[in-house]
């Protein structure tokens, strides 16, 4: 079986991705697939020519089109695009040969307009990985970006949508618990406003800091490490703060194993598996992480859940205890063999 990987301009936070493609195209060809990669359009469409691949498997945004028609469609190729991010941010596609892989359930619920067909995945992990760091210390890694609340207020303050964003905002902070993307979607089918895009970069922007802030904040007798750009200072001045500023996501895994604790504060995903979740478990530390269903049902009590309303960091009394747990249904391996079959059941 011959498998195209159509890669993207990779940057910033998204340079994550590049890591998932070289673990993507190594756990396919030691299954013994021939892997072929393309980061632009006539790169891909040369392959299609010449090597005919049976599918193809994007990451992100699909910038993959000729004349704005998916080249997919055109060399009528089976297509699986993970779909990484909320899908308000990324154009959506609806065709036969093109499938959404939603890393969180929900995101189906905004993807419009809706897909024929589409999969329910995490991202896989290398399951070879083993760690390196035998001095483990007392902390707990937060690796993400944190914005400036009040410049994120100030947007919304000059927005002519102020007050149905301030509306929402509202109901929103009041329940942090409850699933951004089923309030959103609910609350936009009956407010109606007027401009669709502004209003979700401004509320999930803002939502999204909101819970990073307050939880963050709750944290006061544990050394907390924070990994990558925190522009709300006020977290940088607690005085069991130690900023490391930026880690390659290539070396994020192994910084992790360096800790006891890694939290997981989700971007407003209510319904999936993040993988820092997975690769937190993976490096040897006890993950702490917002409750939600799906978690629950997969890992059980191995890891630590809160809750926005009644966060007491007293659940980490417990101190460091990791459980054993089976990688084996998330290596990269298992998750592709998920796709390959959806491509033999629909061939």
């Amino acid at each position: 079986m011959k498998i195209l990987l159509t890669e993207n301009s990779f940057s910033g936070a998204h340079g994550s991705f590049r890591i998932f493609f070289d673990e993507i195209e190594y756990s396919l060809k030691t299954s013994g697939y021939t892997v072929y990669r393309a980061d632009n359009v006539i790169q891909a469409a040369s392959i299609y020519e010449q090597y005919r691949p049976d599918f193809s498997i994007g990451i992100g945004k699909y910038n993959f089109l000729v004349d704005e028609k998916l080249l997919c469609e055109l060399y009528t190729t089976p297509h699986y695009q993970w779909i990484l991010d909320n899908p308000l941010k990324l154009p959506c596609y609806s065709s036969k040969n093109f499938t959404p892989v939603f890393i969180d359930r929900e995101f189906a619920e905004l993807y419009n307009p809706a897909p024929e067909r589409f999969l329910w995945l995490p991202l896989g992990i290398n399951t070879e990985y083993k760690a390196t760091t035998t001095d483990r210390r007392p902390g707990i890694v937060f690796a993400g970006q944190v914005k400036n609340i009040m410049a994120l207020q100030e947007q919304i303050n000059q927005s002519s949508q102020r007050a149905i964003i301030e509306k929402f905002l509202k109901m929103v902070s009041s329940n942090l618990d409850a699933s951004f993307i089923m309030q959103y979607k609910n609350f936009v089918a009956t407010n109606k406003p007027a401009n669709v895009d502004e209003f979700f970069r401004l509320t999930n922007s803002y939502i999204r800091c909101l819970k990073r802030i307050a939880i963050l904040d709750k944290i006061e007798h544990y050394p907390l490490v924070l990994a990558g750009s925190i522009e709300e200072k006020k977290i940088l001045q607690k005085k069991n703060v130690i900023h490391v500023g930026e880690i390659p996501y290539s070396e994020l895994t192994e910084f992790f194993s360096r800790y006891t604790h890694v939290l997981h504060i989700s971007p407003n995903f209510s319904a999936c598996i993040h993988d820092r979740i997975l690769r937190g478990l993976q490096a040897g530390c006890q993950v702490i992480t917002e409750e939600n269903e799906i978690l629950h049902k997969t890992f059980g009590n191995s890891i630590l859940y809160f809750g926005y309303k009644n966060f007491n960091e007293n659940i980490l009394m417990d101190g460091h205890q990791v459980r054993n747990i089976d990688f084996m249904p998330f290596s990269w391996e298992k998750i592709l063999a998920l796709i390959i079959k959806d491509y033999h059941e629909r061939s």
